[in-house]
């Protein structure tokens, strides 16, 4: 064991903390709560007959309990479309897909009726070499 007074100190090493980001809105909870890492956002559209998910960081494995109450909530939902944006989507994990593809499996639903929007040109490639334009409409970032 090394004498402590010979154990040169070095300087701290910082470690950036990632940004804080609010829970989805259908998260109950009495005010905002936080978190740091992926999560989604949904709400119903068309007078009920859509919704729109918001993907926010890595769609991955770290994801599976909010997609769960997604599915939970959205069980008895005659929803007839749903969109994805995946605007601020990092990345899709095969976790991520098989999660697509259960909801796709659950709802019952035809290609048409889940839209992939806003792709941005890493997930497209993903979603393009795994053939995910046969079970879903994919539409990539619109350039201006």
């Amino acid at each position: 064991m090394k004498d402590p007074k010979s154990i040169k100190a070095r300087d701290p090493v910082l470690v950036p903390k990632p940004a804080l980001k609010p829970k989805p809105a259908s998260a109950s909870s009495d005010g905002i709560a936080f978190s740091d890492g992926p999560m989604l956002e949904w709400k119903l559209i068309n007078d009920g007959r859509g919704m729109r998910v918001d993907i926010i960081g890595d769609m991955d494995a770290t994801l599976r309990k909010q997609w769960k109450t997604l599915l939970v909530e959205t069980a008895s939902n005659d929803i007839k479309k749903i969109e994805f944006n995946m605007t601020d989507a990092s990345s899709v994990s095969l976790a991520g897909l098989g999660m697509l593809l259960l909801l796709r499996e659950r709802k019952g639903s035809s290609k048409d009726a889940i839209s992939l929007l806003n792709c941005t040109p890493k997930v497209m490639e993903l979603l393009s070499w795994c053939g995910m334009e046969k079970y879903f409409t994919v539409v990539p970032v619109h350039k201006r």
